[in-house]
């Protein structure tokens, strides 16, 4: 049985994703944090679901989120600035206060007062799958899709060129 290829994208097709969530709503806010979450720092859905304010931390002069991911393992994940900025620009909207064990992505009541829930794995892949298509990416859209991209692109990771760039340019973001 042969392998499938791993699709990643182009800095062009993260451009047009991240344009996709309105950022004047609440949910639009919400779905923009999410993704570029998931571009700069390569996390699981399962993993961004079980996020909570008390993940967030600084460690040496850097912001960056501890995980429990996979097999239980503890990862310690550089969270870049503008992902920082979307998330706090997320709750500032939400006016959601800043308690420890309040997840950072929560589900919206579409019908009136809600109860604080945790997203949903399913949710996330639903959001990246309408950001694709919203997009025009015909690529086959889901959050592992995602993670490739970070690997060609990021700063000290694998892909990497002499010159400090990933085989399609810098980062674009």
């Amino acid at each position: 049985m042969k392998k499938k290829e791993t699709e990643f994208l182009t800095g062009d097709e993260v451009q047009a994703i991240l344009r996709v969530p309105d950022r004047r709503t609440l949910q639009g806010r919400r779905d923009f944090a999410i993704l570029l979450t998931l571009l700069t720092t390569g996390l699981r859905k399962s993993e961004i679901c079980n996020l909570h304010v008390r993940d967030i931390k600084t460690y040496r002069n850097q912001a960056v989120l501890d995980v429990i991911g996979k097999g239980q393992k503890f990862r310690r994940i550089p969270l870049k600035l503008e992902a920082l900025r979307a998330i706090q620009d997320y709750w500032k909207a939400g006016k959601n206060g800043a308690e420890p064990d309040h997840p950072i992505f929560y589900t919206l009541g579409k019908y009136g007062p809600h109860r604080v829930r945790p997203i949903t794995p399913r949710a996330i892949g639903c959001l990246v799958e309408r950001a694709g298509k919203k997009a025009l990416i015909v690529k086959h859209m889901n959050p592992h899709t995602l993670r490739p991209h970070l690997r060609n692109s990021s700063p000290g990771r694998r892909g990497r060129s002499k010159d400090g760039s990933g085989p399609f340019g810098p980062c674009p973001y």
